[in-house]
C-alpha cells in the first residue's frame, strides 16, 4: 500500500509540474467545432498515463520491457503530435510498430493470417477510436477507470501466467489524478493524444492478452461503447 501512495504522489506532482510547463510553453487547446468547451485549455494532461507505466516499470524491477518500450514510444510520438501535426503516415506507421511488438510479445503471430489481420484493424482502429472520442470533460477519464477496474476484477479471476494487476492499479490512480484536473464543468486540462493514444494501447495490450488466456473473443465488448460511438 505504502508504494501505491508514493506512486500517487510522484503521479500527482508531476502532473503539477507538466501545468507549469504547459503554461509556460504555451501548451494548448483551442476550441474547434467538434469540441464541447468554448475557453483554451491545457493539453496534453494525459502524459499522466504515460508516467505512470512508467514509473510501475521502475517499480517492478522492468518487466515487460518490449511492451512497455512501444507504448512509451507510441506516447512520445503522440506527444510530439500535440505540439506539432505530425503526417498521418508517420502517426499510422509507429502506430503499426507499436502494435507489431505487442502481438509478437502476446504471440498473435501463430494464428491464421487473416486473423491477425483483423487484429491488426481493429486493435489500430480502437486506438484512433479512443482519441477521436476524447472531446467531451471526463469521458476519457471515466471510459478508462471503468476499463481497468474491470481488467483488474479479471486480472484477480483468471490465472494469467504474468500478474499486471499492480500495472493497472497505476494507471488506474493516474486515471483518477487526470479526472480530479478534467472531470470538471470547466477543465483545467485535456488527455491530448499523448493521454488517449497511450491509455488505448495499454487498455489493448490488457484486452488482447484475456482473450489470448481464455480464447474468449466476446471479451471484445469491453471496448465496444467507443467502438460503436465512433
Amino acid at each position: 500500500m505504502s508504494a501505491y501512495i508514493a506512486i500517487a504522489l510522484i503521479l500527482g506532482f508531476s502532473q503539477l509540474v507538466y501545468f507549469r510547463l504547459a503554461d509556460r510553453y504555451n501548451i494548448i487547446d483551442k476550441p474547434n467545432e467538434r469540441s464541447s468547451h468554448n475557453y483554451i485549455t491545457i493539453r496534453g494532461g494525459g502524459i499522466v498515463f504515460p508516467v505512470a507505466a512508467l514509473t510501475w516499470f521502475i517499480f517492478s524491477g522492468f518487466q515487460e520491457y518490449w511492451i512497455l518500450f512501444s507504448g512509451l514510444m507510441l506516447a512520445t510520438v503522440s506527444f510530439l503530435d500535440d505540439l506539432i501535426s505530425l503526417s498521418n503516415r508517420l502517426r499510422f506507421g509507429m502506430q503499426f510498430f507499436a502494435v507489431s511488438i505487442l502481438f509478437w510479445q502476446l504471440q498473435l503471430f501463430g494464428l491464421p493470417w487473416f486473423f491477425v489481420l483483423i487484429a491488426y484493424i481493429i486493435t489500430i482502429g480502437w486506438i484512433n477510436a479512443f482519441n477521436f472520442m476524447d472531446g467531451i470533460n471526463g469521458i476519457s477519464a471515466f471510459y478508462a477507470i471503468a476499463g481497468l477496474l474491470t481488467f483488474l476484477w479479471l486480472e484477480q479471476h483468471i490465472g494469467f501466467q504474468t500478474d499486471l494487476s499492480s500495472l493497472m492499479i497505476c494507471l488506474l490512480i493516474s486515471a483518477c489524478i487526470f479526472a480530479f484536473f478534467n472531470a470538471r464543468k470547466k477543465a483545467k486540462t485535456f488527455a491530448g493524444d499523448v493521454g488517449s493514444i497511450s491509455m488505448a494501447f495499454f487498455m489493448a495490450w490488457f484486452l488482447i492478452r484475456i482473450m489470448m488466456e481464455t480464447g474468449r473473443i466476446e471479451y471484445i465488448l469491453l471496448v465496444a461503447v467507443y467502438g460503436i460511438d465512433s
